[in-house]
């Protein structure tokens, strides 16, 4: 079985990209391109539980070939991951050179996973070992 983990920075990197969506100018659809791809390509990596295979299996010509190793489309995802990760440190060294500094309020966003994974963490359910 496959397992899909790509670290905790390409998590906070979607929430990077939604906080500077409108200064990464020509970049931007470009990166939104990428970003589809790499949702694209986690669903195709999930096989059955991805909510694609009910269609993907019915393709004449491609029933055989269909699911038989997603990990495949799991490498894919991760390449986008790598290119979005790219895009995220390049932006942060711009930033570091040309813009003062960010603040908090602007930065919102990017909190938003970490929250989350606390609210997870201390949830009280009991959690496998």
């Amino acid at each position: 079985m496959c397992r899909i983990y790509a670290g905790a920075f390409c998590t906070l990197v979607i929430s990077w990209f939604v906080v500077r969506w409108k200064k990464l100018g020509a970049q931007r659809w470009f990166l939104l391109a990428v970003l589809l791809f790499g949702l694209g390509a986690l669903l195709f990596a999930l096989g059955k539980y991805g909510g694609v295979y009910r269609f993907y299996s019915e393709l004449p010509g491609i029933r055989s070939l269909a699911f038989r190793a997603p990990t495949r489309y799991g490498l894919l995802f991760h390449l986008s991951l790598a290119v979005l990760a790219g895009f995220a440190f390049a932006d942060l060294l711009k930033i570091s050179k040309d813009e003062p500094k960010p603040t908090a309020r602007n930065l919102w966003p990017i909190f938003v996973p970490v929250v989350l994974s606390a609210g997870v963490k201390f949830s009280g359910e009991p959690s496998e070992q």
